[in-house]
């Protein structure tokens, strides 16, 4: 299989477990909303310091001219 096509393959997937996790974050929010809020605070303090070490990697000049 070309890449290219292996990468449309991947997006598709990527776009069903998107969904599907939505679905897991709907049913945690309806059923433990205390707990949830929680564990998506950690989430979302990781997600900002995986932000900023590629920030260190990259710098935003580098995203501008490589597109």
């Amino acid at each position: 299989m070309p890449m290219r096509d292996e990468l449309e393959e991947i997006k598709k997937i990527r776009v069903r477990n998107n969904d599907l996790w939505m679905s897991v974050l709907d049913i945690a929010l309806k059923h433990a909303p205390d707990e949830t809020k929680i564990l998506l605070a950690k989430i979302r303090l990781h997600d900002m310091m995986v932000s900023q070490y590629m920030g260190d990697i990259i710098s935003v000049d580098e995203l501008h001219e490589n597109r």
